[in-house]
């Protein structure tokens, strides 16, 4: 019988909520499927690391490049890096909703980054790096989620269309790498709004010119000195990226730099102090 007094009744029903919520969305069998479509998608496993390791007869926390949380068993970290994998990223990556770190950098895969991918609100680290991913960055992809991020590395990839402005809303970036891609048009001022941003990595692909980088950042900084270049190879420093270096105390402002790189090496460095709040 449903309880009469009108707060047992309450109680109950936010128990039932909670309980038939948690069965829905905290599912560690929502992770399984997940992965399990990841490795359906992946056309090459030259070492059959996950062909061998990821199947059904063991607990996913003890799958190769999978971290899950002790208590609660969900999958919180996927490291498939260095694989020599080929294949593309199905949709269903999004629903590892308890995900905090994904790395599958230096492998083969190719075609579009899902979109799902950017709306893991958990998640604080993306790294895809030196694959072969064709696809436009969501225009939208910080507005709803994204808000610990951290780290998004989507270099050495075909990447094109234009860097949505959206990725000014991921106020926790503190390193964006989108070096080496097929992206085209004006870097947006709202780059400039990620105040924690410390390395920012855009060269080698068709945006504009360097000085308009620049423009979005020097307001928050006095220009210390002058350009000294250090490094011994040549480098064209209106098609690299740069990096603002990390922030120490100086007097009464923050100091940092401006460092030209692509996202190996530095090729030179304007020194900067960050201005008083």
């Amino acid at each position: 019988m449903f309880p009469q007094n009108p707060l047992i009744a309450l109680r109950f029903a936010v128990y039932c909520l909670i309980h038939t919520t948690l069965a829905f969305v905290a599912n560690p069998n929502t992770d399984r499927s997940s992965l399990l479509a990841l490795k359906a998608h992946i056309t090459s496993d030259p070492h059959n690391l996950l062909m061998k390791n990821w199947t059904t007869k063991t607990s996913v926390c003890n799958w190769i490049g999978i971290t899950c949380d002790p208590l609660s068993n969900r999958v919180t970290g996927l490291n498939i890096s260095d694989m020599q994998l080929v294949g593309v990223i199905p949709p269903e990556i999004g629903n590892l909703s308890s995900l905090t770190s994904l790395d599958m950098n230096e492998n083969s895969f190719y075609g579009p980054i899902p979109a799902s991918l950017f709306n893991i609100s958990s998640i604080q680290v993306i790294t895809l790096r030196g694959n072969a991913l064709s696809s436009q960055l969501p225009i939208d992809m910080c507005k709803h989620s994204l808000h610990s991020l951290r780290l998004l590395r989507l270099s050495f990839n075909k990447l094109y269309g234009e860097i949505p402005s959206s990725l000014g809303r991921c106020s926790s970036l503190e390193l964006l790498s989108l070096y080496n891609n097929s992206l085209v048009g004006e870097v947006p001022k709202e780059i400039g709004n990620l105040t924690l941003l410390t390395q920012l990595f855009l060269g080698f692909n068709g945006l504009n010119g360097m000085s308009s980088y620049l423009c979005f950042l020097l307001p928050l900084f006095y220009v210390s000195h002058s350009i000294s270049f250090y490094n011994s190879f040549e480098t064209n420093t209106s098609d690299v990226g740069f990096v603002v270096g990390e922030s120490k105390r100086r007097g009464k402002g923050m100091g940092g730099g401006v460092r030209w790189a692509d996202d190996k090496g530095w090729a030179a460095e304007v020194s900067l102090i960050r201005k008083s709040s």
